[in-house]
């Protein structure tokens, strides 16, 4: 049976969705920690063209394809977001609450464990690839970013 693994980057909407929730009525932006460290996001229209490539022909059969759309640290997507509304300012959870809420959260809300689990994941850099080879290789795979995602979430 032929086989195909696309280990993609954090889907970038979903972050900028959630991000910005607080924007909205609390005129604040949410980043998890420093927002400093790297991390390697996938827009989805980015992410369905690489499924769909591995779904409708032989070239990646056999493969492991590690895609990404960009590299970015959280504060660029709060920059960027914040620039977009043209209004709000940035809230920060810093990284000991991350490890607090980690740490005990769990019988109360295994949800914001787990979520304060992967930020401090995030701010590790261990969610940082580098996907300049398999773009150069997979030409045919758009690269979408955080302006034209941006663009893609304030149209709909």
């Amino acid at each position: 049976m032929a086989w195909t693994v696309i280990r993609m980057g954090a889907n970038l909407e979903q972050f900028l969705d959630s991000m910005s929730q607080p924007l909205h009525t609390k005129g604040r932006v949410l980043v998890f920690g420093s927002g400093r460290a790297p991390v390697t996001f996938t827009s989805t229209p980015d992410a369905a063209a690489a499924v769909r490539l591995a779904l409708s022909g032989p070239s990646l059969r056999g493969r492991t394809v590690e895609w990404g759309s960009e590299t970015h640290p959280f504060n660029t997507l709060a920059e960027a977001i914040l620039a977009d509304a043209g209004k709000g300012s940035i809230q920060r959870i810093p990284v000991a609450a991350l490890r607090v809420m980690a740490a005990v959260a769990g019988p109360i809300s295994p949800f914001m464990a787990r979520m304060a689990r992967a930020a401090l994941w995030m701010e590790s850099g261990a969610a940082a690839f580098d996907p300049a080879v398999e773009r150069a290789a997979l030409p045919e795979i758009p690269v979408i970013g955080l302006r034209e995602s941006l663009d893609r979430i304030r149209s709909t």
